[in-house]
């Protein structure tokens, strides 16, 4: 039997006896209808997991605008498109399309509409077919997802024997979800409206303190220039925050972030003024002892940000913190210090302004240190370590690489604390019963522990707590394997296994895998029970997928688990009936024109046959055999249309389709199979010949094209293409003497064309011989070929004289010609530069050069009686050869 394609049994019997599409025929509609509705989204306290995305959502909302759970929810609107379809005697389509169209309620975060984020992608739903007022049968669908258009849309097909004008279906217990993803772009979302919202804080802050700074007090100068300088380094990150397109800040700036930015743009500007006015007006400063001062004020300022974070709410808190960490460079501290440096001028201390500026970066640095100290001492220990990375960054880059040792204490102490911290969580977590909370800690001392190797030694605590909490999952384990919940003591003993096996303790590998069996095992048999108990109900789908979860828990643990001869019985049941349906429903499809799904339904009945070794319908070979052959037949007309419409890669493609399918089944006698084939064989041999007469006389255009702008060359070399097309098409009939008989026209006239380069490059080598040589083959092609004289001479300049110098390289080649013979040659070529409407100037060395060489040969060979007589003669009485005249008739006498 034949396989075309790679057509996949292990599908979902609700796939297989529910998912049927039919392909277009005559058909009668005989019902249709549109139906608006919308579903409330309300937190479910059922923890499903098709549940938690959706929680989630109304969870972050409710708690960033400070409403209840209870209180929050948003509505989706959608519209449900139905229709009812009579394809065959008693046989019928159902089309299902449901569009999503809006969510409203609260969509809104901090006054943003994230409504697009909040639109579900995934639903369950019933439709429930109805003739008049009599429930029929309903049809379940899980798990659909949207197609590229943002809609659910489904087709099946049932049999029906009622009044088809009384058929009528209905969507029925819908439910919507969203997916995982939905989460990472809602949590990027809400990152940037925070962030939006922070900006406008701290500019609000900013500007304020730019209005506390006192401008007028001459000792406060230091003061008021750190301060100024912290403002900018502020506004400066606070302006490179960059914001997703779907917040429309470019239309509404709702709460006038960049106003605010513009207003302390301003102001910056105005105060950094009246600091320069002050600056300027200041004859002497007074810092002397007061750098220690000046340098904690500075650490003081960048350090309040980090103060902050631990002070504002939660989605402000790493704003903050980031805004806290000073990103030093050299051009950052070359400006800030030379605002120093100005000050140090007006101090009286010049000769000492390197001595004064490095004591400040000390101070600078040591500020640092105290304020970190002061952060471990209040145990602010993440606050600490930003300070810390702001001191490493300013002593690298003020004083070198090796940092002191003092730093290094500090910063092992201020890691010490942060993993302290880690540790009594995780304490608080096993404590309360929270063992996901406690792992997760774990981890995350772990990690630290080994990001901090010099400072924090050992892991051993660490250890001791994840035993403990191995044994706590043990103990849980077997009290859940008690109850009979095997899923989540399977869970519990699997993540007991995984924490020994981290730590290399396996004190309790014994339990754990004694246990973990105890536990697959028992959920292995719950799904044999319940896969009976639907299939003695008749409940085939839902008794294949309580198999297909036992097969699938056996695969992964085949040494662990006793397998249950239930599950054969169960197997070979549930596909003996799906095999009889898909022959049964193949048939449906075949007699009702919808070819290419019978031969899928049969193909996949014929996989299950072999896999499962059933006793074959006698029926199913012939019907497949009938499938494959309409199919193809189907196919080929498909590819006809493709070859008619000029779209052969395509047709071509379905012929090779047709090809191996009528090998693979065994239709290789078939007439009705091998006459499609020659069908679609001729047409396509017709249409490439077609094709490629188009091409060979586009290319007998192009060359005909390339004759009237002058070029030969080009013209053969397009004819020699066409012959190509010819070679390659050796089945296909071209007008070849048409284009043989252009070559030989065009061949010479190109030849001549080459000989000019030539002639041209034998010029500028300042080869006399070879360009006189080549110059005798153009006369003579020239003399024998009309299309030369007509189309080409006089010789166009492009190909000798294109570059001036090659007047000169003429010139100079004059001074070797002795005989008539090579006169007449140049006399020649000068007429050839007159015709190309060259100025009589650029050749006035070339005229008086070779009318003297002529001239005098002239007198020496047989006399000049009346030089005016020969001048005449040589240059046809025209005024271009003024400077040849003149120097003629000069030299004769």
């Amino acid at each position: 039997m034949c396989k075309p394609g790679n057509v996949n049994v292990q599908v979902s019997i609700i796939a297989l006896l529910f998912a049927i599409a039919v392909s277009s025929f005559a058909s009668d509609k005989v019902f249709e209808n549109v139906e608006n509705s919308k579903y409330t989204f309300h937190y479910k306290r059922d923890n499903s997991i098709k549940s938690n995305i959706n929680n989630f959502f109304i969870r972050e909302i409710a708690r960033h605008n400070l409403n209840s759970l209870n209180s929050t929810s948003f509505t989706y609107y959608y519209s449900v498109h139905q229709s009812i379809t009579r394809t065959e005697m008693n046989t019928y389509l159902v089309k299902t399309k449901v569009k999503g169209e809006k969510c409203t309620g609260d969509v809104y975060y901090r006054d943003f509409d994230i409504s697009d984020i909040l639109m579900p992608n995934h639903a369950d739903l019933n439709i429930a077919i109805y003739s008049g007022d009599t429930f029929l049968e309903d049809f379940y669908f899980k798990d659909i997802t949207q197609n590229i258009d943002k809609e659910f849309e489904l087709d099946f097909v049932f049999e029906g024997n009622e009044i088809p004008d009384d058929y009528w279906v209905r969507v029925e217990n819908v439910d919507f979800y969203s997916g995982n993803n939905d989460k990472d772009v809602f949590f990027s979302r809400i990152h940037a409206i925070d962030i939006y919202y922070t900006g406008i804080a701290v500019a609000e802050r900013l500007l304020n303190q730019l209005d506390e700074m006192d401008v007028t007090d001459i000792y406060m100068v230091p003061d008021f220039y750190i301060k100024l300088k912290e403002v900018e380094r502020v506004c400066a990150t606070v302006k490179n925050y960059h914001y997703p397109q779907e917040l429309n800040l470019a239309l509404d700036d709702k709460a006038g972030y960049y106003t605010k930015l513009d207003e302390l743009a301003r102001k910056i500007s105005k105060y950094n003024y009246s600091y320069n006015q002050l600056l300027a007006s200041v004859d002497f400063i007074k810092i002397d002892g007061r750098f220690s001062g000046i340098a904690k004020d500075y650490v003081d300022l960048t350090s309040r940000y980090f103060e902050l974070s631990q002070e504002v709410t939660h989605w402000q808190s790493s704003v903050y913190y980031n805004l806290g960490l000073v990103k030093y460079t050299n051009e950052m501290l070359e400006d800030y210090f030379s605002g120093f440096e100005k000050m140090i001028d007006k101090t009286g201390a010049c000769n000492e302004k390197a001595q004064v500026i490095l004591l400040l970066k000390n101070q600078v640095f040591q500020s640092y240190l105290n304020r970190a100290k002061k952060f471990m001492d209040e145990e602010k220990f993440h606050v600490a370590t930003g300070i810390l990375k702001n001191a490493e960054r300013f002593y690298k880059l003020t004083n070198g690489t090796t940092l002191p040792i003092e730093y290094n204490i500090i910063n092992a102490t201020a890691n010490y604390g942060i993993y302290t911290s880690y540790i009594q969580v995780t304490d608080r977590a096993i404590e309360v019963g929270n063992y996901e909370l406690a792992e997760n800690y774990i981890n995350k001392a772990s990690e630290f522990q080994k990001q901090h190797k010099e400072t924090i030694i050992t892991d051993k605590y660490l250890k001791k707590m994840t035993n403990n909490l191995v044994n706590l999952y043990v103990v849980k384990g077997n009290s859940l394997n008690e109850s009979g919940d095997f899923f989540e003591a399977k869970y519990c003993f699997a993540q007991a296994h995984r924490l020994s096996t981290s730590i290399f303790v396996f004190n309790k590998d014994y339990e754990i895998k004694h246990g973990l069996n105890k536990a697959i095992n028992g959920l292995y048999n719950g799904y044999v029970e319940k896969a009976r108990f639907y299939f003695d109900e008749g409940e085939y789908y839902k008794a294949n997928e309580e198999i297909l979860k036992a097969q699938e828990l056996y695969n992964s643990n085949s040494s662990v688990i006793m397998p249950s001869i239930e599950v054969d019985d169960i197997t070979t049941g549930v596909n003996r009936s799906l095999y009889s349906y898909l022959i049964m429903k193949g048939k449906i499809n075949l007699d009702a024109g919808s070819y290419t799904i019978a031969f899928e339904d049969f193909n996949n009945a014929s996989k299950l046959e072999e896999e499962y070794e059933f006793q074959g319908d006698s029926l199913l070979e012939p019907l497949f055999k009938e499938a494959a052959v309409l199919v193809i037949i189907d196919k080929c007309e498909t590819g006809i249309d493709n070859a008619d419409k000029n779209y052969l890669n395509k047709a071509r493609e379905i012929y090779d389709e047709c090809m191996a399918m009528q090998v693979e089944c065994g239709l290789e006698k078939d007439t009705d199979v091998q006459k499609s084939l020659w069908e679609l064989n001729s047409n396509l041999f017709v249409r490439n010949c077609e094709n490629e007469n188009v091409v060979f006389h586009s290319l007998i255009k192009m060359a005909d094209l390339s004759v009237n702008s002058g070029d030969f060359i080009g013209a053969v070399n397009i004819l020699d293409k066409s012959f190509d097309v010819s070679s390659q098409n050796p089945y296909c009939e071209f007008d070849l003497a048409m284009a043989e008989e252009l070559t030989a026209k065009y061949k010479p006239a190109a030849r001549y064309q080459v000989l000019a380069k030539e002639a041209q490059q034998a010029l500028m080598t300042e080869d006399r011989e070879s360009f006189l040589e080549i110059y005798e083959e153009m006369e003579q092609i020239s003399a024998e070929n009309e299309i030369v004289r007509a189309k080409i001479e006089p010789m166009p300049l492009f190909y000798l004289f294109s570059v001036k110098n090659n007047l000169a390289l003429f010139e100079k080649s004059i001074e070797q010609y002795d005989n008539r013979a090579e006169f007449e040659t140049a006399m020649k070529l000068l007429k050839t530069i007159e015709a190309n409407h060259y100025s009589m100037k650029d050749t006035r060395a070339i005229q008086e050069r070779l009318a003297y060489k002529m001239a005098v040969s002239d007198q020496e060979s047989q006399g000049v009686v009346d030089p005016k007589i020969n001048v005449e003669k040589y240059t046809e009485g025209k005024s271009w050869y003024k400077f040849f005249k003149r120097t003629y008739i000069k030299s004769s006498k």
